[in-house]
């Protein structure tokens, strides 16, 4: 049995409506370490990346209409989708990745759903397909509650269900002594 620890840690300075002031990111696979910085330029993402002495900078045109890594967040807390058939786009950071992305969200409707607990809720199913430039489209279902909290998604392209939970909650889950792939 291998395991392998990867961490990523993302800070994001954005305005109130979505605007993207910068960001600082560190992804830790085993002993290797990455760091991001991203700060805006005018009209222009400046993202530098750093692992160990080397360096590389792009740039990524930006619009005033882009939005930062926490854009699906904010959009479905400001203006939750609960409607079956409600549509809406935007672009914004992907996190992790850190290009430029459109997002398609579709509302399906109400579905019980388990929690991490292991109790269902009834919360609002959403379908989100993030689409790079010149590549595949990632689809993902995502559940919000009426509010437009995420509480769960699920990616099957990575195989893996998230769960939005408290740092007491999620620690709690890989403190013990089971196998980590």
């Amino acid at each position: 049995t291998t395991r392998l620890l990867q961490t990523l840690s993302q800070t994001s300075a954005e305005t109130h409506d979505g605007s993207l002031i910068g960001f600082e990111s560190v992804l830790q696979v085993g002993p290797v370490v990455t760091e991001f910085k991203g700060v805006m330029d005018e009209d222009e993402l400046v993202i530098n990346s750093f692992r160990g002495s080397a360096q590389t900078q792009r740039k990524v045109p930006w619009q005033s209409t882009y939005r930062g890594m926490v854009a699906l967040e904010q959009s479905l807390r400001q203006k939750p989708m609960t409607e079956k058939g409600e549509r809406r786009a935007l672009k914004m950071l992907l996190p992790g990745q850190y290009e430029l992305a459109t997002a398609q969200l579709e509302c399906r409707g109400l579905a019980s759903v388990p929690l991490i607990d292991g109790q269902l809720a009834e919360l609002v199913e959403i379908r989100c397909e993030i689409q790079i430039e010149d590549g595949a489209a990632n689809v993902t279902t995502i559940w919000t509650d009426q509010d437009g909290s995420i509480k769960r998604s699920f990616s099957p392209g990575h195989e893996m269900v998230y769960y939005r939970t408290d740092n007491e909650t999620a620690t709690g889950l890989t403190n013990d002594d089971s196998e980590v792939a």
